[in-house]
Formats: C-alpha cells, structure tokens, sequence
C-alpha cells in the first residue's frame, strides 16, 4: 500500500510539473514582451520612415520579409549562387528567417516534426537561416508591417547578413536538398538555438539592434507580437 501512495504521489508530482514548467514559460515570455529592450521607433509616419519590413508569423515562428530590390540582392549576393528564383519576374520579397537545424528543416508539416528533432531544438542544436523568395506578401494574414528610416533599415540588413556563417569570409554556401516548402534554400548560421534562444528570440534581436522598441524576450509569435505592440509601432 505504501508503494502504491509513493508511486501515486510520484505520477502526481509529474503532472504537477509537466503543467506548470510551459505555464511558467508563458508567463516569462510575456512578461519578458513588457519589459522594454532598445528604442521605439517613430509612430507616425513621415519621409524620414522611408522602408518597410513585414513580419510574417506563424503559430510558433516569424519571418522578416523585405522587398527584393537591387540593393538588397546585392548585399546577399551569395544567393545568387543558390536555388532560389532570384530572376522570377513575380519575386516582390525574400524573407528570412533563423531557427534550429534539426526542428526547422523538417518543419514544413507539424506532423513532419519528430520528437528527436523537437528534443534537439529543446536542449540546443546548430543553427541555421531560411531564405524564401516571395511574392507580393505585404497584406497578407498574420502580417505586421514596420516602417523604417533608411539607417535603421541598413542596420537591420546588416545584422541579418552576419547571422549566416562564413559571411565575413563570402564563403555563405546553401545546404544542398534540404527544403520545407516551395522557393526556399537553408544556409548554415551563426549563434546556438535552444528553449531560451529560439527563432522569435532572434528577430527581437534583430529588430532591436535595429532600432525598434521591442520586449526583453520574446521566444513566441505571441509574445513578440505583444511586444512591438507595446514598444515598437
């Protein structure tokens, strides 16, 4: 009998635990939103905003979204050593995105995601950058259009340009035959994703250094949402 109250109390503390970990997870992530991290950016609109990135989010990432013009092309003229349809007459934006090796190259179904790639993403994991050469995806759902000054907008491209490995060296190479979903290329990247560093982390980061007002932490869609809410627009 003591056996069965001891293995009952273990399950029990388990459960306990397998709840309140996420919970308190959440809980950080948006308290992590409210806590300010660089400087907002202007609200109302002038000449001196005169770029515009759209973040594209999902359920558990986001992507920054910028339009393909000739001077951005040439800052990562390295993809135009990869598969991407650079020269398509309908590529409007490339959108980039960071996140871990073993979760995010498997990651174009939900149902495609294994637990060991899941575990790795968790416990930490190599990273690397996503590209995708988009059409016009400026007004599309579950978008958020930030406007930029030219300065904040160089910045912001050259923090992204650093986050893939080698680029000091112009040796940026795509990682062959592996893609999630159509018009895309993955490249090796700089940094260490794990629980604590996710993707959404990554473009609080990048959106930071660049001058927009964003959380503290941000390691959801949501909370990083809440945060240029809060700080940023």
């Amino acid at each position: 009998m003591r056996i069965l109250r001891s293995l009952a109390k273990t399950i029990v503390v388990g459960i306990v635990i397998l709840i309140a970990v996420p919970v308190a997870y959440v809980f950080a992530a948006f308290a992590g939103a409210a806590i300010p991290s660089g400087s907002s950016i202007p609200t109302k609109r002038g000449p001196e905003l005169s770029r515009e990135i759209v973040l594209l989010t999902t359920l558990l990432h986001t992507d920054i979204a910028i339009k393909a013009d000739d001077a951005v092309l040439e800052k990562f003229d390295f993809l135009w050593r990869s598969t991407l349809p650079l020269a398509h007459p309908n590529l409007k934006y490339v959108g980039f995105g960071w996140g871990s090796r073993a979760f995010y190259t498997s990651a174009g179904n939900y149902t495609d995601i294994t637990p060991g790639a899941v575990f790795k993403a968790v416990t930490g994991d190599d990273p690397v950058m996503r590209v995708v050469a988009m059409g016009d995806v400026s007004n599309v759902e579950d978008s958020i259009k930030i406007s930029l000054t030219e300065p904040q907008f160089q910045t912001l491209l050259s923090l992204i340009y650093s986050s893939f490995k080698n680029h000091q060296l112009g040796k940026v190479s795509q990682l062959e035959g592996i893609s999630i979903g159509p018009n895309d290329a993955f490249f090796p990247a700089n940094g260490h994703f794990d629980i604590f560093r996710p993707c959404n982390v990554w473009v609080g980061e990048v959106l930071s250094g660049a001058g927009v007002g964003t959380g503290i932490w941000t390691p959801t869609s949501q909370s990083l949402e809440l945060s240029l809410s809060l700080h940023g627009q």
